[in-house]
């Protein structure tokens, strides 16, 4: 009997352990199941990950790819900036021709000017000849009025009292005063023949002045 006191005892004590190991089990299968579910929603994540990471790749494929034509356009726009620096390198020399072109223009009409100046001074001295001609021409013809007066009286004299020798001298001054007057004719004309020679030169020099 004590035995089977013994043996029941023992018995109790394994179904007691049994029912803690049913619910041990039942909480590790519920464990289990958590754990699935995790892993599922792990798995998921992974794929989605892996979804992610493939954007990523192709994203960065399409970047190289990016970043290969921006390089290429960047050697492109390297080589326009080079052609344009020689362009203005170019040009720089052209305007520093242009430059002495104008240095040159500008001693020209430096040039033109002094020579202006000194046609101006010969014009001044022409009108001072002219004012000096004219005025010898007045007094000239101040002179012939006298003169003409005063022949006119000698021929009256002559009429009465002529003599050869006396005729002689009144053609020598007559001959005198002939050669005068031709003289400044001849001066007169030269001076008109200059005056036509300047103006020329003027008409010359208009079209370089731009006054044309």
């Amino acid at each position: 009997m004590e035995k089977l006191k013994e043996h029941d005892g023992q018995f109790l004590f394994i179904r007691e352990t049994l029912n803690r190991h049913d619910g041990q089990f039942h909480r590790i299968m519920e464990k289990l199941e958590q754990h699935d579910r995790q892993f599922l929603f792990v798995m998921d994540k992974l794929k989605k990950h892996d979804e992610q990471f493939i954007f990523i790749m192709k994203k960065l494929k399409q970047h190289d790819e990016q970043f290969k034509i921006t390089n290429k356009k960047l050697k492109q726009h390297d080589k326009q900036f080079e052609f344009i620096m020689k362009k203005l390198k170019q040009h720089d020399i052209q305007f520093v021709k242009i430059d002495k072109r104008f240095d040159r223009v500008d001693e020209r009409f430096q040039k033109i000017d002094e020579r202006f100046d000194r046609v101006d001074e010969r014009f001044q001295k022409i009108d001072e000849r002219f004012d000096g001609l004219e005025h010898q021409v007045d007094f000239l013809a101040e002179k012939f009025m006298e003169h003409d007066a005063r022949f006119d009286r000698i021929e009256a004299r002559l009429e009465e009292t002529a003599t050869k020798k006396d005729m002689s001298h009144v053609m020598s001054t007559l001959d005198k005063v002939l050669g005068f007057v031709t003289k400044i004719d001849q001066e007169m004309t030269m001076m008109k023949h200059g005056i036509k020679r300047l103006t020329i030169d003027m008409e010359r020099v208009k079209p370089l002045v731009g006054l044309a």
